[in-house]
């Protein structure tokens, strides 16, 4: 399931910096950086309760940004209980 956040998060890697979290999945997430990441780089996210190495699976070109696409490595996988960003939009649970 995706939900989707807005929430600052650290990288440290291929990109550094502090930049927005998008969505967030047990698997990955989205960020907004401000430079474009070759896909297949290597990063860090970096939150307040939640560290994860993570690879770039894609950069999309935006107006005035990128979005990247990362894949949690290691077997991380992020669960709602364990941390969950400050501004989240869950969507409602299907029937």
């Amino acid at each position: 399931m995706l939900f989707i956040y807005n929430s600052l998060v650290e990288l440290q890697g291929a990109a550094s910096g502090t930049v927005l979290m998008e969505d967030l999945s047990p698997e990955g997430a989205a960020l907004a950086v401000e430079q474009a990441v070759e896909p297949g780089a290597l990063l860090e996210v970096i939150a307040s309760g939640f560290r994860a190495r993570a690879r770039v699976r894609y950069c999309a070109a935006r107006e005035t940004d990128f979005r990247l696409g990362v894949e949690f490595l290691d077997e991380v996988r992020w669960q709602r209980d364990q941390w969950e960003p400050e501004h989240a939009f869950l969507p409602p649970e299907a029937d």
